[in-house]
This record gives structure tokens, C-alpha cells and sequence, in this order.
């Protein structure tokens, strides 16, 4: 489409031997074919696809983050910087319990997506529903345990000094079963495309 010579540049029908009038001619016949392309249309059709699947999950993010520092400001204005790291010790020791979901999850989400993609949606809410049951319990149980011997634990990784933090771990154990049943319900919708 561009021929160029010593001397002489030529676009389409046109030739020239200025080198700006030779760009803006190259420039004005993309622009002039990218309008009557498929390209152009296929692109506002992807960006509209993308905008329909991802605007339920930018919301939900956004009321996500909003609600935990939320949370957060309710626990310090109502409480304290120190019941905050009381918090903060309690969530973390209960979200040890969530290594085994989360390192599961992407499987999970491989295996509902292959079989939505064939519309067997069946046998996609059989997997997740049994993996839902199997996870869910091992969680619970591994709640069961941080919440019986949080004061053991507490003694044997932070010391005495942290000891009124027990009694939050003992509370704050049993949330990540909740949280198993957002992470597999989330992953199941995600790879069935049932986001709006």
C-alpha cells in the first residue's frame, strides 16, 4: 500500500514527495479504513461484552473494600488501636485455615468452566456443590480446633501479653467457613459466566 521511492511517497491513488503531506495521507487512509472495517466493530463488541461481565464485579469489589474499612473505622472509633490488633490477630490466624480452599479454588474454577463451556451445568453444580460440603467441613473443623485452643495458640505464638486476643480468635475462627462459601459460589459464577 505504501510505496516509497528517493523521491516520492504514494499512498492509494495519491503520491507526493513531502514527507508531512505523505504522513497525514497515511494517517487520514487508516483512520478512513480502520471506520469500515470489521475490526472497529468487532472491538465495540468485545469492549461491550467485557463492560456486561465486569460491571456486577467492579461493583461488588467496590462494596467489598468499602465494607471492610468500614469495619475497621466502626472498630476503631468504637474501641481502640488496641482491640484493632486484637482484630487483626484473630483474622489472621482464622484465615491460615483458608490455605487449603484458596489453593483449591482455581481448580475449581478450571473444571466448572470446561464443563459450563459444554453446557453441562448439571455436573457443574454437582462438583461445586460436593466440593462446597468437603471443604466447608474441613474448615469448620480446623475452626473447631483454633477455637478450642485459642488460648494455647495465642500463648504459643504471640506470648501471655496478647492473651484478651483469645477470645476474638476463638470468634473470628469460625469466618472462613463463610468465607469458603463466598470464594466457591464466586468461582462457580465466575466460570459459568453468570456475573450479570
Amino acid at each position: 500500500l505504501v510505496k516509497k521511492s528517493a523521491s516520492i511517497c504514494s499512498v492509494g491513488q495519491y503520491s507526493t514527495s513531502n514527507p508531512s503531506v505523505c504522513i497525514r495521507s497515511l494517517i487520514k487512509n487508516y483512520t478512513k479504513n480502520f471506520r469500515e472495517s470489521k475490526f472497529q466493530s468487532s472491538t465495540k463488541h468485545v469492549i461491550r461484552e467485557f463492560w456486561i461481565y465486569s460491571r456486577p464485579l467492579l461493583i461488588v469489589s467496590i462494596l467489598t473494600g468499602s465494607v471492610t474499612i468500614y469495619e475497621r473505622g466502626i472498630l476503631e472509633k468504637f474501641s481502640g488501636t488496641i482491640e484493632q490488633g486484637y482484630f487483626s490477630i484473630g483474622l489472621r490466624l482464622g484465615s491460615v485455615l483458608l490455605i487449603f480452599a484458596s489453593a483449591l479454588t482455581p481448580l475449581l474454577l478450571r473444571e466448572v468452566a470446561y464443563d459450563s463451556g459444554k453446557g453441562n451445568y448439571g455436573k457443574a453444580l454437582k462438583l461445586l456443590t460436593s466440593s462446597l460440603k468437603g471443604m466447608s467441613f474441613l474448615v469448620s473443623v480446623g475452626a473447631i480446633f483454633l477455637s478450642a485452643y485459642s488460648f494455647q495458640i495465642i500463648d504459643l505464638i504471640y506470648g501471655a501479653q496478647y492473651h484478651e486476643s483469645a477470645m476474638i480468635l476463638s470468634i473470628m475462627a469460625f469466618y472462613p467457613i463463610y468465607q469458603v462459601y463466598g470464594q466457591y459460589t464466586e468461582a462457580y459464577l465466575l466460570a459459568s459466566g453468570e456475573t450479570k
